[in-house]
């Protein structure tokens, strides 16, 4: 029975990595829109001008600062909760 107990692990550990994966990429793929929306104004000659580059660093900047504390704020609650069970 341990075997299939770490099958099971095994295959949980694989759903993790895979639901991990895939928040990862929908965070980039928010990140990318929401600071290309907000920071290039003109599409010129394909390079990004000095003030779209320094807009584009700081909202990619804020927008992990916000992912990681929300992060962080779910870890505790998660961890009060099962505390509490």
């Amino acid at each position: 029975m341990n075997a299939g107990a770490g099958a099971q692990q095994g295959v949980s550990a694989m759903e993790l990595m895979k639901l991990e994966v895939g928040f990862m990429s929908d965070m980039l793929h928010k990140l990318s829109d929401q600071c290309f929306r907000k920071c290039v104004q003109k599409f010129g000659d394909g390079n990004l001008s000095r003030s779209e580059a320094e807009c584009t660093d700081f909202c990619i900047e804020k927008y992990m600062e916000a992912t990681n504390k929300v992060g962080e704020i779910i870890a505790v609650q998660s961890q009060q909760n099962a505390a509490g069970m």
